[in-house]
């Protein structure tokens, strides 16, 4: 029986694997164009991530679980856009002013912070911080725990525990914020003033221990509670305990 010469020659049963040396050799074609596909598509990848990050690659969780800690009296940051959390550790207060964080403020108990004409991309929380000294806005003891006033945030505040004055906007040099999530101020033992902000969900402060707080002329869209306080001015769906319109 006469066999074709050329082509068939590499149909001979001379298999490997189950498969003719022509299978292996298309199968051997095809793996290289995959990888030759994959090698381009991570390239692509990678430059683009150089691009993005001004010719410096990094890790595809840069920015998800990456952190500054601010530390001194005061500590500061370097640079106006922070792409990460920013930690504020006990025995120190952060003065953050004109400046971007993407990324959430946390205090550490002991800590301070004041936070002035900035966005906040993210949350900004102090539990039992720590008292240092300053006066900062009108009406202060002298003594403050965290001031927030101006600029931005664009998820939740939240202060508890302080020991001496809680400034949340206010007046006479101490303007208002912006807070587009919900506001609580609550369980503190300072002086505490919530003044002239806009909240766009709840805002509480309740259960403070220090002298009478003052919360007047805020905007909340949600409910606003409020249990002792003075003041007036304030305006949203609900109010409930001691604060009024």
């Amino acid at each position: 029986m006469e066999e074709d010469a050329g082509g068939d020659d590499l149909e001979r049963r001379e298999r490997f694997g189950g498969r003719t040396v022509r299978e292996r050799l298309i199968a051997l074609k095809n793996d290289k164009g995959e990888l030759g596909m994959r090698t381009r598509i991570v390239a692509l990848l990678a430059a683009g991530l150089v691009a993005a990050s001004a010719g410096v690659l990094v890790s595809t969780d840069a920015f998800a679980g990456a952190a500054v800690t601010c530390s001194g009296n005061p500590g500061t940051l370097s640079g106006g856009t922070i792409n990460a959390n920013v930690n504020v550790p006990s025995g120190s207060w952060c003065h953050i002013a004109n400046e971007t964080i993407n990324g959430d403020i946390r205090v550490a108990p002991g800590g301070g912070l004041f936070l002035d004409g900035s966005t906040v991309n993210g949350n900004v929380s102090a539990t039992n911080p720590g008292s240092f000294g300053g006066f900062i806005c009108a009406g202060a003891s002298g003594h403050f725990s965290v001031v927030v006033i101006g600029g931005t945030i664009s998820g939740n505040v939240s202060v508890t525990g302080a020991p001496a004055d809680v400034f949340v906007g206010g007046s006479f040099g101490c303007v208002g914020t912006s807070i587009q999530k919900n506001l609580h101020v609550n369980n503190n033992s300072g002086l505490v003033q919530v003044a002239n902000n806009t909240v766009g969900g709840d805002a509480g402060v309740d259960n403070n221990k220090g002298p009478v707080p003052v919360v007047a002329n805020n905007t909340v869209t949600g409910n606003l509670s409020c249990s002792p306080s003075t003041g007036a001015g304030n305006t949203a769906k609900h109010i409930y305990g001691t604060c009024t319109t």
